[in-house]
């Protein structure tokens, strides 16, 4: 399996010794996954998120090696990405809440969309940010 599309109130665990091909991971409701993410999952190398509710940053941080996140109708406020060195591609869609992105100094993010997240603070993404 390649691409793992989890949809609403699904009660799947996920674990690299599991998956370890998955590059893709979709969750079609965050807001309603009652399963688990057991470790890290080192090959996953794109995950989006639909109807996120605050799970984010703890879900992000068992995706190392992510390359790029979606976010999609996403009520978190703060999202942390200080776990994912190599994210070069954030989208963000309808992120109403979201203020701030956690950023360390070293990490350079090649493409950031982000489209009506009207609170969200953009001083920190560089000159690679197209809003919407």
């Amino acid at each position: 399996v390649r691409h793992l599309i989890i949809g609403d109130n699904s009660t799947i665990v996920l674990s690299g010794k599991s998956f370890k091909n998955l590059e893709e991971i979709t969750f079609l409701s965050i807001k309603t996954f009652k399963g688990k993410v057991l470790n890290r999952i080192d090959s996953v190398k794109k995950l989006t998120f639909w109807y996120e509710n605050g799970k984010s940053n703890t879900f992000i941080a068992m995706f190392p090696k992510l390359v790029e996140l979606i976010v999609n109708n996403g009520s978190i406020v703060e999202l942390d990405l200080t776990k994912n060195p190599l994210l070069e591609t954030l989208n963000l869609n309808r992120c109403s809440k979201l203020e701030k992105i956690i950023l360390k100094s070293s990490q350079n993010l090649k493409k950031v969309l982000v489209q009506n997240s009207k609170k969200l603070d953009l001083s920190n993404l560089g000159d690679n940010v197209k809003t919407i």
